[in-house]
């Protein structure tokens, strides 16, 4: 609610702790610990109005197309709903935000992005997460 937002102009502090949680007692006087501040924030989206399919959403291609493309692209690499896909892939634009990000999205997956291709981390990261399909 409005009453619960923080000042106009507030700076927000991230901490970097890999589990998620805040900066507790170490937040800088006139900061929000947005990790705290997000916690009690809900999970849902609910757009005021429906998107027009036509709308630009990827390179100048309209909502649908890129949904209807992604949807195409998690068949052909073999990703279906509940997968969990490893991928080492850039997202470079537009082919590789659709087969590495929206693809897996699309699909119902779960994505587990990395930026290293190092081979005994790539295991670690197979062993840790049970990925279920890889994309590199």
């Amino acid at each position: 609610t409005e009453a619960d937002a923080g000042p106009a102009g507030a700076t927000a502090v991230v901490a970097l702790d890999p589990l998620g949680r805040g900066l507790g007692s170490d937040v800088p006087e006139g900061a929000l610990d947005y990790l705290s501040e997000a916690r009690v924030c809900g999970d849902e989206f609910s757009p005021l109005s429906p998107v027009d399919p036509s709308t630009p959403a990827l390179a100048g291609v309209g909502v649908d197309d890129v949904l209807a493309r992604a949807r195409e692209r998690a068949t052909a690499l073999g990703i279906g709903a509940g997968d969990r896909v490893l991928c080492t892939r850039e997202w470079t634009l537009p082919d590789g935000v659709i087969d590495a990000l929206l693809a897996p999205l699309a699909a119902g997956a779960h994505l587990v992005q990395v930026t290293h291709t190092d081979a005994d981390a790539l295991a670690r990261h197979r062993d840790t997460e049970r990925t279920t399909v890889e994309l590199t």
